[in-house]
């Protein structure tokens, strides 16, 4: 929940916010605004908060003028607030922030059979620095127990330290990865832009194949095409069950090449009258719909000669003016039937009035 005027220029100026951290999971909207706005009138605060309504310990205070947000900034940041010392600093775009590259927390994996408690994994990592606490547990993989651990320093040196000296170092067979320690949120980031970049790659390098007879396809007809423009990693041919459970092939199918100027080349060269083929980039869902419509749209266009000269929109303004939609024609007042009023005038056809003598124009339509 954001509290704010609307003001577009106002909200992209960068000199009146401020970024807050350190606030406890108890706070709101109200106490956020509440904390700032003694330092002047405020025209924008929003607190982060979680899918369940809980606060997530940071937020974000606009002041209407610069030298307000320079005064909270100044005389806020470092206070305490519930034995906790606030951040606050001016906000910042995400590509000016210098990210912090800063831990403390390490999360260690693939750890030796030696190491499975947590006296032995302290004692690994006690030549670093000083641990605040050490944790440790195991997984099953492919049938075989292996243990984790998390271990956080003191001081985010000796995480860096440690993690410079220990990752990818072999310790009794077994290669030990060190890495920063990610928040639950942190993860469920990452996996999800790892699989639309991962979408986004594939989508690059396949083609959807269609036969251009109508006749099923087969790998081997599709290696035979497309083969000569570079090597395809990957045929999918769909097919469907028959009334016997057998897999019958379709005339559809997809291409994976190995590189996205071998599909770019097969593209260009290969689509050619004769061809037993027809092959093209393949869309994502959003892009097909989009495509679609628009050619929908332009093929109503073509077929229909009123609609290409205006001679439609002229009679449908006109339409629209004697049933009293944008003229001063009462429709109540001529007996017309509410519900044509939302379909066009050549959609309906004649109506025969209950009572022919409160009409006021020589012909009324209804829906068809």
């Amino acid at each position: 929940m954001r509290i704010t005027h609307f003001d577009k220029e106002q909200l992209k100026r960068q000199e009146v916010n401020i970024f807050v951290k350190n606030l406890g999971l108890a706070a709101t909207n109200a106490s956020l605004y509440s904390l700032f706005k003694s330092y002047g009138e405020i025209f924008s605060s929003k607190l982060a908060q979680n899918l369940d309504g809980r606060s997530k310990g940071y937020g974000f205070v606009q002041y209407l003028i610069p030298e307000n947000a320079q005064k909270a900034v100044t005389e806020m940041n470092g206070k305490s607030l519930e034995n906790i010392k606030l951040i606050v600093e001016p906000y910042k775009q995400k590509e000016n922030r210098l990210i912090s590259k800063e831990f403390n927390n390490i999360y260690v994996k693939n750890l030796p059979e030696s190491i499975t408690t947590q006296e032995a994994l302290d004692k690994l990592f006690a030549p670093f620095g000083e641990r605040v606490s050490v944790s440790i547990g195991q997984h099953e993989l492919k049938g075989k127990v292996g243990y984790f651990g998390f271990v956080a320093f003191k001081k985010p040196e000796d995480a860096t330290k440690a993690v410079a000296e220990l990752n990818g170092k072999t310790v009794e067979g077994s290669s030990l990865y060190l890495g920063k320690a990610l928040t639950k949120e942190e993860r469920e980031r990452d996996k999800r832009k790892n699989a639309l970049n991962s979408k986004e790659v594939l989508r690059k390098v396949t083609c959807y194949v269609k036969s251009s007879t109508g006749n099923p396809l087969s790998e081997e007809l599709i290696k035979a095409q497309l083969g000569e423009f570079g090597v395809l990693k990957q045929i999918n041919v769909l097919k469907r069950k028959d009334s016997q459970g057998n897999d019958i092939s379709l005339p559809i199918a997809f291409a994976v090449f190995e590189k996205e100027e071998m599909l770019r080349k097969a593209i260009t060269e290969y689509n050619k009258p004769g061809k037993p083929l027809i092959i093209s980039q393949l869309e994502n869902k959003q892009d097909r719909t989009k495509r679609l419509k628009r050619a929908r749209t332009q093929k109503r266009g073509l077929f229909n000669p009123m609609a290409r000269s205006g001679m439609m929109n002229r009679l449908q303004g006109r339409y629209n003016y004697l049933l009293g939609m944008r003229g001063r024609v009462n429709a109540n007042r001529l007996g017309v039937d509410r519900r044509m009023l939302v379909r066009p005038f050549y959609m309906m056809r004649p109506l025969i009035h209950p009572y022919p003598q409160r009409l006021a124009v020589p012909m009324v339509c209804r829906l068809a």
